[in-house]
């Protein structure tokens, strides 16, 4: 039985389709459960002869070409005309899905007799993307409050396919059709029983060229306004009933906020005077026409001035509040890091301003709060557009961890935060939030994999929502090993706060110092005051190298640097060995465990892989941590000495 079929469009894909297939034959589903079928729209270069070698070489390929239609939505419908899966994903020529995406997707519809699923996406640059909606599994987010169910709305999802041919839904087609994801989905909002989001398992990775067609969106075109206008449109005919209520009025502020009022930002003055009398006129007639008057209510107060301005044709004072008006832009950096138990421990503080360093908040005698515009506006603008006590009231920062190889974002538990201070001037808002990182179970309930990680902190001020990197400078690194997995919090070029876990990319030990270093009978035992141990000991192995002793054998070890493999011969094995240590929790101390050497003198013990051949990882290039330690007559002492390739 084919579980799922994935319809991907093409036209000119380029490399971009190397990355797309290798997702595919990378997937936990087994390849005769799922098909793939290739719709290329009559590409003029060598796609379709390479969709045709695919297809040759792998059994669950299928390979269609139809003449050029001019954008994605025909070779998609074709595609779900000729799908046999019980389930049908779309993915787009360049993107990628996640290894374990069509297997986790398929039995969590299954398991929730979905009729579309949203699953867990990532974008390449934008660390925000889709985190509002992927906040936990969820069964069924049919009439979801905090945010439609089906933002994004893109179509990388996964729907039924009786559900799709039962109502006869396909995308429109045409030339160039603007967001026909959205009248697709519009659609699929107004037929759907159950609507399931997956959250626990990353899905899509959606990788934005220049170029595609989304990016060739412009509003100086008169095309751009028309295709905006059908989506409003398409709101109120889809979803005209009342059971749609919550819905309809979602979409339609989304639609307000994101494309209409935006257009008046601070370059709005400088587009041509043909451009923006055609913005205004279309605005205008947008806002009239379809969106409730009480709606503004639920906008944010630099949004409801806008909405003001444009219902009472005020044009002058609307672009003039545009020309002056900044968005706050929110930033965030770490007070304190540390180890408590399992956990990595964040504090950090989160402050909003304008980019300009003006006051943006005025505080009346009665201690209302508003939106500081300028003096000319105030007889025009009253005084309940500029409240933002509502802002205020929701204003929320968080800590998130991002994926440096896969870009895969999750937020991690947020123990506190404080109330939003203001300063004086109205200049500056801030807060403080604490968060707990446990590498264990912070990807959803399931371990971060290892590698690097860049830690970021996500700020929501109304609609305001940026996640960018949690500054992190003057706090000294730490490193943790939990249940025997190493972690190092270090400060990254970029100022910022990253995370290196399994030590793929930085040394283990960086400023090591040691404390008290202790001679046992065939053991020495050194104090780590900087390391933090939970759980599961780690065991080490050290290549012992004697450095520095009386004896000729040793001065010529030392001076010709011998290799690990000389120490097969029986003459050099007692000055170049392979010995067992351990980094283990000792009444709350980091105690490290080596054997201790027979001979007095001073060793190079360079810490060696838990496993696989010595050699061939000394001569692969890999950096490799060198301690020394030298055995005299006063006792032991240890010392970090560096790196060595």
């Amino acid at each position: 039985m084919t579980k799922i079929t994935v319809v991907v469009p093409t036209y000119k894909p380029g490399k971009g389709l190397n990355r797309l297939v290798g997702s595919l034959e990378a997937q936990t589903l087994e390849s005769q459960e799922f098909e793939v079928i290739f719709v290329d729209d009559g590409s003029p270069d060598d796609t379709f002869p390479r969709l045709r070698e695919l297809e040759r070489t792998h059994a669950n390929f299928r390979v269609l070409q139809i003449p050029n239609s001019g954008w994605a939505s025909a070779p998609r419908n074709v595609g779900i005309s000729e799908a046999s899966g019980e389930y049908i994903a779309f993915v787009d020529h360049d993107d990628c899905l996640y290894p374990d995406a069509l297997r986790a997707a398929y039995e969590f519809a299954q398991q929730n007799h979905s009729d579309v699923l949203s699953g867990k996406e990532a974008r390449t640059n934008d660390a925000s993307w889709g985190i509002a909606t992927y906040t936990e599994d969820i069964g069924n987010a049919l009439h979801r409050k905090d945010i439609n169910s089906l933002i994004p709305m893109n179509p990388h999802k996964v729907y039924r396919r009786h559900f799709l041919n039962d109502h006869n839904i396909r995308f429109p087609e045409g030339q160039r059709v603007l967001w026909e994801d959205i009248f697709f989905n519009i659609q699929v909002l107004s037929k759907a029983e159950v609507i399931s989001v997956m959250t626990s398992t990353p899905y899509y990775h959606w990788v934005q060229t220049a170029g595609s067609g989304s990016t060739t969106f412009r509003r100086s075109n008169e095309e751009w306004w028309n295709s905006l206008r059908k989506i409003f449109d398409a709101i109120y005919r889809d979803l005209e009933s009342s059971d749609f209520d919550l819905e309809r009025n979602q979409l339609l502020l989304h639609q307000l906020r994101t494309r209409v009022l935006s257009t008046y930002n601070r370059a709005f003055s400088r587009r041509p005077e043909s451009e923006r009398q055609m913005a205004n006129e279309f605005c205008a007639s947008l806002v009239a026409d379809f969106v409730p008057q009480e709606l503004d209510r639920e906008l944010d107060a630099r949004s409801r001035v806008r909405a003001e301005l444009l219902r009472s044709g005020s044009i002058a004072e609307l672009e003039s509040f545009s020309a002056s008006d900044m968005a706050l832009a929110g930033t965030t950096f770490t007070t304190s890091i540390a180890w408590s138990g399992p956990q990595l421990v964040l504090e950090a503080k989160a402050e909003w301003s304008r980019p300009d360093g003006e006051a943006w908040v005025e505080v009346t005698n009665d201690g209302q709060r508003l939106l500081a515009i300028e003096p000319s506006l105030r007889q025009t603008v009253s005084t309940s557009s500029r409240v933002l006590e509502g802002e205020i009231r929701e204003t929320s920062a968080r800590i998130g961890i991002r994926s440096r190889k896969d870009r895969i974002v999750w937020m991690i538990p947020t123990e506190g935060t404080s109330e939003l201070v203001l300063n004086s001037t109205g200049t500056i808002a801030s807060l403080t939030v604490r968060s707990q990182l446990d590498v264990r179970d912070a990807a959803s309930g399931s371990p971060l994999s290892n590698g690097a990680w860049d830690v970021n902190g996500r700020t929501e001020f109304g609609p305001i929502r940026q996640q960018t990197a949690l500054k992190h400078t003057g706090i000294a690194d730490t490193v943790g090993f939990i249940d025997g997995r190493s972690v190092l919090a270090y400060c990254n070029r970029d100022g910022a706060l990253s995370l290196d876990i399994g030590a793929t990319t930085k040394p283990i030990w960086p400023n090591l110092s040691f404390g008290d270093v202790t001679s046992l009978p065939g053991t020495i035992e050194a104090d780590l005051p900087q390391i933090h141990v939970f759980g599961t000991p780690v065991d080490f192995r050290f290549r012992y190298v004697l450095r520095r002793n009386k004896s000729l054998m040793s001065r010529i070890v030392h001076s010709y640097k011998l290799n690990y493999r000389l120490a097969l011969f029986p003459l050099l094995s007692r000055f170049i060995q392979v010995r067992s240590g351990r980094l283990l929790s000792r009444q709350g101390r980091a105690v490290l465990e080596i054997a201790r050497p027979r001979r007095r003198g001073t060793y190079l013990l360079e810490i060696l892989p838990q496993t696989g051949n010595e050699s061939v990882h000394l001569r692969s290039g890999k950096r490799v941590d060198r301690l020394e330690l030298h055995l005299g007559a006063a006792g032991p002492t240890l010392r970090r000495v560096g790196m060595r390739k």
